[in-house]
């Protein structure tokens, strides 16, 4: 009987590679695993910030809310004293379109301009916009003492910081929260707060939230005759202050799984002639 030579055999070979393959897989197994459960992890650290974020901005802009001045009509004037072709106000429209041109461009500015009056606008609004076809979402627009955000001129230009600053020395603020694409990421929508006069960079509150999940709702201070439920889910605007509502409800949901249910109380600054 001849005696076996060093090496391994076949079936040894083939053995150590099984065993070799199922190592590999299961530390891909692990890695992806862990890969998945970091993305997990820094999308609800984002979606925390976020909320908290959009929370606090929220009801910052609502607690610091002014109603419009009344206007001779409402003070029991004449109608003839509201002139809707007066000179300063064309003038005004004029330079508040040049301001939008100069931050968001000429496209949004137009776009902007187009659903603003001009005579008296709303100081509190609830509407619906259509950002693109097939896509529909509530827009909240609001009248402020003082911006619900921080003013961060730290990446501008010098004539875009110049005009910030400027303008953020105004004695209130027109701003809405809407829905928009992400700006690096198209597919995904963001919550955000848009300054509209002055103009500024928009901020996002809430990244990657889902569109047909957003919902504003008004709950009115004089309630409809008939009305189920107290909450109104669509048009709502309001110029003097016993017209706005007695509190603002925001429903939205993101794809990574966040939820938010709040109501916030409104306080109103009543202007006084």
């Amino acid at each position: 009987m001849r005696a076996r030579t060093g090496g391994f055999t076949l079936l040894e070979v083939m053995l150590s590679l099984a065993l070799a393959a199922l190592v590999v897989s299961g530390v891909f197994g692990l890695l992806g695993l862990m890969n998945n459960q970091m993305r997990v992890s820094e999308a609800t650290f984002a979606d925390t910030g976020g909320l908290y974020r959009t929370q606090t901005v929220v009801r910052r802009a609502l607690q610091t809310m002014i109603a419009g001045e009344p206007t001779a009509l409402d003070a029991g004037g004449d109608a003839g004293d509201l002139d809707p072709e007066n000179d300063d106000v064309d003038a005004d429209l004029e330079a508040l379109r040049a301001d939008l041109e100069s931050v968001v461009g000429a496209d949004d500015a137009a776009s902007i301009m187009d659903r603003r009056s001009e005579l008296l606008l709303p100081h509190f609004e609830l509407a619906w916009d259509d950002p693109e076809p097939g896509v529909v979402v509530p827009v909240v627009e609001v009248v402020v003492l003082e911006s619900p955000v921080p003013v961060d001129t730290s990446d501008m230009g010098d004539a875009e910081r110049e005009m910030t600053l400027r303008d953020s020395a105004v004695e209130s603020y027109r701003g809405m929260f809407e829905v928009a694409r992400d700006d690096l990421v198209p597919e995904r929508w963001n919550l955000r707060w848009t300054p509209i006069d002055p103009p500024m960079r928009p901020m996002v509150l809430i990244r990657d939230v889902i569109p047909e999940s957003v919902a504003w709702m008004v709950l009115p201070l004089k309630r409809e005759e008939g009305a189920r439920d107290p909450w109104v889910t669509g048009v709502f605007a309001a110029y003097l202050a016993e017209d706005f509502p007695l509190a603002v409800r925001l429903v939205f949901r993101t794809n990574s799984g966040a939820q938010a249910d709040w109501v916030f109380e409104v306080a109103v600054a009543e202007v006084t002639q």
